[in-house]
């Protein structure tokens, strides 16, 4: 796993860890993970990378519910 890293004045600010076959990342700010899809944030914060990962990758409704959501606002973002 490379996570993607932003920096500025050697202070790291941001990581983002891609999940492989999956359209999430999960992403790590100051010692907390959240799981995202592009923009948007799909799961609350965790304090570990493994209980992100666990949560953004089960197969349960409301990470269901939370995907419909999100992509029904990426659609309605773009008139589509």
């Amino acid at each position: 796993m490379n996570p993607e890293t932003i920096t500025i004045e050697n202070q790291e600010l941001v990581k983002r860890h891609e999940i492989k076959d999956t359209p999430f990342t999960i992403v790590e700010i100051e010692g907390e993970f959240f799981g995202t899809m592009g923009q948007y944030r799909l799961t609350e914060k965790f304090t570990t990378y493994e209980e992100a990962h666990d949560t953004i990758t089960a197969n349960t409704w409301n990470n269901i519910t939370n995907l419909i959501l999100t992509l029904h606002q990426i659609l309605k973002s773009q008139n589509l």
